[in-house]
């Protein structure tokens, strides 16, 4: 046990400074010549944690922790007491122990009395995430994800072509809405690789492999774009589009249509697009919901656009406006 001595003449005073280092997180108590003190030791924040001071044996805090059950958030607190709420001049609380409680959550944002025995010290308490603001109106959030069969070779620039080619295609269905005199917006938010199994066989499965990803859980729009041996065919599926593409050779596919070769990919990505919209198909060719697409020939003399016929463009335009599509 550490000691010092200190002479002192008679009507003097002075001040002995003793240092310790715990090791441990947990209660700590101390003792000099009869006089008692105790201190808590808090474990290193985790991360999406952060820190309350209780520096007192009551303490009015406003708690900008996440909502949770009181008694799992105030488990570390060192010899809590009670947690009391003035609900409209009512008290409800929590004390360890009881039988009966009457607080059984803290809310984010509201004022609480915490009352410890133990003081100073810092309770943990996990972060607050505010829900996402609703996008604005008339932006609905993209992911591309291209379906890589092991067949086939994987070009080292798949990313770059796989974005622009979806980008050239989503912009022209922002651009006709926006001529509308309505917002649009479709922002890529991610891009990603989908290895297939050996023995993938049908589209529905993509959704399987993908749905727990962040880049699908956070986005409105999901594009996928399959490999030659992929086997994936034009189609829609709710929040999922599979515009069908062969390859990634962007002489072939690109919407410059190099070499008067064109593969129709404005019709098929906003065909299915406008399925998602509730919108069915048509015979009022150039609209992309026409069952015959326009040809290349078709799509210069159109001026490199995109047009919905009067019937569809009724549709599409609430729809969009409302965010009423299948997801």
């Amino acid at each position: 046990m550490p000691s010092k001595n200190i002479t002192l003449a008679p009507g003097q005073s002075g001040t002995v400074h003793f240092s310790y280092t715990p090791t441990e997180a947990r209660v700590h108590y101390v003792s000099v010549n009869g006089l008692t003190g105790s201190f808590a030791v808090m474990e290193e924040v985790m991360p999406g944690h952060h820190i309350i001071p209780l520096n007192a044996e009551s303490n009015e805090v406003v708690y900008d922790g996440e909502s949770g059950d009181v008694a799992a958030l105030t488990a570390n607190i060192v010899g809590l007491l009670g947690v009391y709420y003035d609900d409209n001049g009512v008290w409800k609380y929590y004390i360890p122990g009881f039988a009966t409680q009457t607080l059984t959550t803290l809310e984010h944002g509201k004022t609480y009395l915490i009352v410890v025995s133990t003081y100073p010290q810092d309770w943990l308490v996990p972060d607050h995430f505010a829900a996402p603001p609703p996008p604005a109106e008339g932006t609905y959030l993209v992911s591309i994800y291209y379906a890589h069969a092991p067949s086939d070779p994987l070009p080292s620039d798949w990313q770059p072509l796989i974005t622009y080619l979806v980008e050239y295609e989503t912009e022209l269905l922002v651009n006709f809405i926006k001529q509308q005199g309505y917002a649009a917006y479709m922002p890529t938010m991610a891009v990603e690789l989908i290895e297939l199994p050996e023995d993938y066989m049908w589209d529905y499965q993509i959704k399987e492999m993908i749905k727990n990803r962040p880049s699908y859980q956070d986005t409105d729009i999901h594009i996928i774009i399959g490999s030659s041996s992929s086997g994936c065919n034009a189609h829609q599926f709710r929040d999922i589009v599979f515009p069908y593409f062969a390859g990634l050779e962007m002489d072939v596919y690109s919407m410059e249509g190099r070499g008067g070769r064109y593969n129709q990919c404005y019709s098929v990505l906003a065909h299915e697009i406008g399925h998602m919209f509730h919108l069915q198909h048509c015979s009022n060719k150039p609209c992309p919901m026409a069952s015959t697409p326009v040809s290349y020939s078709e799509w210069v003399t159109m001026g490199r656009t995109i047009r919905f016929c009067s019937y569809h463009q009724a549709q599409l335009l609430p729809n969009w406006k409302n965010r009423d599509y299948e997801h």
